[in-house]
């Protein structure tokens, strides 16, 4: 072979460094720092609703929000006024109202109703609950933060974001914003900040100076000791003390509603349950071979109806109006609604395990599991016929009560429920949408209906009317302002001359007639924050 032809082979230099062993360690550099996050926005806005929402914080005290025998205008006053804040400040960042947002936004003005409309009730700590819910979803739906883009059983998880994360990842920014926004400011406005801020110390600080030298002009003179004799006086230092709490207390009131604001406006923590995650993890949960379901839903179908068949003579009677020897009227009753309670829950329970844990595709479900479960389904909804049915009776006999008509509510809301899942089990749909919807329009007819009146009309026109003889004046002198002018009716119209003495009596132990509250102290009725339409119209009837 030629030269030319020859392979041309390349080696490596040698390495001519030294050879150390054992070889030294390895030197582990740190991978470069993060960039620093971008600093958090304080705007001349966020300064001035996080001025806003600590007088918010400090009127939540001062009005008396929390208070359930109180609860009047002062309590739709609040939330109009927090939702009126909260409106201005997402449209000043550009945040526009959409068709899902108005419709919360209408939902929470119509929640804010009840209390000025009807006073104070025993439901009125969840119709706060109802209320504080849907101003939270109205601020979701506004930022496009909620977790579906439509309304379904992912509402549950916006409700615990809401409620739970967002505003206490943000709670703190109320301080913040004001700080930054202070620190943010043109050389002007700071220059006016330091000022006050001077100022503020050397007052705080010649607080006992001011003192020694007030202590020392009374000593001197008579006339400025009888001046400011009559200044101290005047001053309520228990007012001032409850004041000093009230804004310690509206703290983290401010802290909280700031910081849900703040949170949606800038999507921050808005994101920690997301759609896509969720939605996987439900389908990671249908890992339950549907063989294990079928025997338990067969034997409470059976047993369900075994039920019906041997208890039916007892069930049913109410529908025609008979009472089953042996029970009085309450026990009646009261059975057929802890029945109607113990066995909605086990079957509420029995239909959300089986569709979460039933294996199955992602968009099906069985037809004998939906053949089964639209079985407890139906069977829920005869035993709530039941039930209703022996209110019904109860009702005829003993008239009503604020109880006897929240029962009724809520069994009316049960009986929705289970048919709307007697629906979705012949012809599968979103059904989490009607039924949040009808929950939600259930309870704002019960928040704005005037319960107490209802119950007190219907019991005392019941009476004058020869429908019944039995008329229980104590339980109408319990009930709220809307009671009063049947009361009155009862008073002057009744046959029975015993029961017009103890309806005039009822109505004498009021203190006092020209402001008639039939809860609470009565120091307090003077109180703006505790009036209402029902009180008006009392008072008017009252004055008649």
């Amino acid at each position: 072979m030629t030269e030319e032809n020859e392979p041309i082979t390349q080696f490596p230099a040698p390495n001519t460094q030294p050879i150390y062993f054992p070889p030294p360690a390895y030197q582990w550099e740190p991978a470069p720092p993060a960039p620093p996050a971008p600093p958090l926005p304080a705007t001349l806005a966020d300064v001035i609703v996080a001025l806003l929402a600590f007088i918010m914080g400090f009127c939540f005290w001062e009005w008396e929000v929390l208070s359930q025998d109180f609860s009047g205008i002062s309590a739709t006053l609040f939330f109009i006024v927090l939702l009126a804040i909260c409106f201005v400040y997402l449209w000043q960042k550009g945040i526009k109202q959409n068709k899902a947002s108005l419709v919360m936004l209408a939902v929470a003005i119509l929640g804010a109703c009840p209390f000025v409309l009807n006073g104070a009730r025993d439901i009125n700590a969840l119709l706060l609950l109802f209320e504080g819910c849907m101003c939270l979803l109205w601020v979701a739906y506004s930022c496009r933060t909620v977790i579906a883009p439509y309304l379904s059983g992912f509402v549950i998880g916006d409700l615990f974001s809401q409620v739970f994360i967002v505003p206490f990842g943000n709670f703190g920014r109320a301080f913040a914003s004001i700080i930054k926004g202070v620190r943010s400011s043109n050389k002007e406005g700071r220059r006016i900040w330091k000022t006050i801020a001077i100022a503020l110390i050397g007052l705080v600080v010649t607080i006992p100076i001011f003192a020694i030298v007030i202590v020392l002009l009374i000593n001197s003179d008579d006339g400025f000791y009888n001046f400011t004799k009559n200044i101290f006086e005047n001053i309520d230092m228990d007012r001032i003390v409850s004041y000093g709490f009230e804004f310690l207390g509206g703290i983290p009131i401010a802290c909280y509603v700031f910081g849900a604001m703040y949170g949606n406006a800038y999507k921050r923590f808005t994101g920690a349950l997301k759609y896509e995650s969720l939605n996987k993890g439900f389908q990671k949960a249908h890992a339950l071979p549907r063989v294990a379901l079928y025997a338990p839903l067969v034997c409470f179908v059976v047993v369900y109806i075994v039920y019906f068949i041997t208890m039916g003579s007892y069930l049913f009677s109410a529908l025609n109006g008979e009472l089953p020897a042996s029970f009085t009227y309450a026990q009646y009753a009261r059975q057929g609604f802890f029945e109607l309670c113990g066995v909605a829950f086990i079957n509420l329970l029995i239909l959300a395990i089986t569709y979460l844990l039933a294996r199955r595709e992602a968009s099906s479900f069985p037809v004998a599991l939906r053949i089964l479960t639209g079985s407890i389904s139906l069977l829920s909804c005869l035993l709530i016929v039941t039930a209703m049915s022996k209110m019904a009776l109860y009702i005829g006999t003993y008239g009503l009560s604020p109880l006897r008509v929240y029962t009724s509510w809520f069994m009316v809301l049960l009986m929705f429920t289970f048919l709307i899942l007697c629906i979705w089990h012949i012809r599968p749909f979103n059904a989490a949408q009607p039924i949040i919807v009808v929950t939600i329009i259930l309870t704002l007819a019960l928040g704005l209906t005037n319960t107490d009146g209802i119950v007190a009309r219907y019991n005392v026109d019941r009476y004058l009317g020869g429908q019944t003889t039995l008329i229980d004046v104590d339980l109408l002198a319990r009930l709220n302002d809307g009671a009063l002018p049947p009361l009155y009716d009862l008073a002057e119209r009744a046959p029975d001359a015993e029961v017009r003495k103890e309806a005039r009596e009822a109505i004498r132990n009021y203190p006092d007639y020209s402001h008639i509250s039939m809860l609470g102290d009565p120091a307090s009725r003077d109180r703006w924050v505790n009036w209402n339409v029902q009180y008006q119209l009392a008072e008017q009837r009252a004055v008649k």
